[in-house]
């Protein structure tokens, strides 16, 4: 008992300057030095220094705490890590702010800049970070509750899936936040060694239907088409419902935003995107010990936004793999037949026997600028696209497949053609000259 009572008392006694033993919080009374860990509640996220790869640098990361392959989900001094040659620590200020110190301890490197007025803070011993085992750090002030939900929970006055990095986690959104502006957005690293920001990013498109493209800097590199609540993303059909995940999208005066969660928590399972410009779906198996990638776009070449140009189809099976739509011709047949197809088609010749449809199917629209859509988006079955025209010709769904009356409003303006997939199920319907398919 007396030996019991000694550790205590030692324990105590340190608890002002280091975390004691294994623990899911930082306090104010307490600090986290480079060696000392935190760890979510059910052991699955472990939050500390780490060095990537390499690299001697030291950053703070939170990390699978139960898969034996040190995978980093988040970076927090990502711009700003700490030299080798120093111990740094991190500890919260007095208005709430996690700090990264260098070794000195008195140079901070990092702060994830939550600046709570002085007048806000009734008693500093309320707020804490925490780690929650979503992988998610919190700041929760017990003061505080969320008394709006069924069940009173702790307010976040931040969180780190505010922030997210390379990697996005179950309950993680992806978007945009158009209450606080906040921009919900993956960055790769720059090397496995470097995880401060590289080239690529994800950007959601609102100009129309939201959909969520991957660029590299200003320039487009793959989108997902747009969501359709049957089906899910247009662009990508082998990400369609599942057993093992449920995908959500938002789209409302607060927010865009797409997420997913797991039915068996058990199961680790991130997206997350690479230095080499993919975003990769994958799961960890423990027998094999490895990460199973599952899926990753871009694909093949016609995963490339454009590759095409406008008013073309793309066959990844097809040694061309562009060919221009019926009714359509090479814009710069030079350069077509240089193999830069990048220019696209144009409409042949208009002639007296009339406009007509043709269906297209296993296709997805590459950008649709304008979208004014009277039903519901799982009620619309085909879709009648007329191409230069002011209105679409008519529209079929579930409801009404027979007929639509062209006054209902539905419009579509095209900029880029269309990409063919053989996976795809959708249809689309093209205006071409009367001659063209009789």
């Amino acid at each position: 008992m007396a030996l019991l009572l000694a550790l205590l008392i030692v324990c105590h006694t340190l608890f002002t300057t280091h975390l004691c033993s294994a623990t899911d919080t930082i306090t104010h009374n307490t600090t986290l030095s480079d060696g000392d860990t935190i760890v979510s509640n059910g052991g699955t996220f472990a939050l500390g220094f780490f060095s990537p790869g390499n690299s001697r640098k030291r950053y703070i990361g939170i990390w699978y705490n139960k898969v034996s392959e040190q995978t980093v989900v988040w970076v927090a001094n990502r711009a700003n890590p700490i030299n080798s040659s120093s111990s740094g620590l991190i500890r919260i200020d007095s208005r709430a702010n996690l700090v990264i110190f260098d070794g000195n301890q008195t140079n901070p490197v990092w702060s994830n800049n939550v600046s709570i007025p002085i007048t806000e803070i009734t008693n500093s011993s309320s707020l804490f970070y925490k780690l929650l085992d979503s992988g998610n750090l919190v700041l929760v002030d017990e003061n505080r509750v969320n008394r709006g939900s069924p069940v009173s929970s702790p307010v976040f006055l931040w969180q780190s899936f505010d922030w997210p990095t390379h990697t996005m986690l179950p309950g993680m959104k992806i978007g945009v936040n158009l209450k606080s502006g906040l921009n919900w957005t993956l960055t790769s690293w720059k090397s496995p060694d470097d995880p401060s920001i590289g080239d690529y990013s994800t950007w959601v498109d609102r100009s129309g239907p939201p959909e969520f493209f991957l660029r590299s800097g200003s320039r487009l590199i793959w989108r997902t088409g747009v969501w359709n609540n049957q089906q899910g993303w247009s662009g990508i059909p082998t990400l369609e419902s599942e057993n093992v995940l449920n995908y959500s999208f938002v789209n409302s005066p607060d927010e865009v935003s797409f997420s997913y969660t797991v039915y068996n928590t058990s199961i680790f399972s991130r997206f997350y995107l690479d230095d080499l410009g993919k975003i990769q779906r994958s799961v960890w198996r423990e027998s094999g010990r490895r990460w199973d990638r599952f899926w990753e776009a871009p694909g093949d070449r016609c995963d490339n936004f454009g590759e095409c140009g406008a008013f073309a189809s793309c066959n990844p099976n097809d040694p061309w793999i562009c060919s221009c739509l019926p009714g359509f011709e090479p814009k710069s047949p030079k350069d077509w037949n240089n193999l830069d197809r990048s220019q696209g088609c144009l409409r042949k010749r208009v002639c007296d026997n009339g406009d007509g449809f043709l269906r297209l199917s296993k296709i997805k629209i590459i950008e649709v600028m304008s979208f004014i859509d009277t039903f519901p988006m799982s009620f619309i079955e085909y879709m009648y696209v007329r191409k230069l025209a002011r209105r679409l010709r008519k529209i079929k769904t579930r409801n009404n497949p027979t007929k639509w009356d062209p006054n209902i409003g539905i419009e579509s303006v095209l900029n880029y053609g269309f990409v063919n997939n053989p996976d795809e199920v959708s249809f689309s319907y093209t205006r071409i000259q009367h001659f063209n398919f009789l």
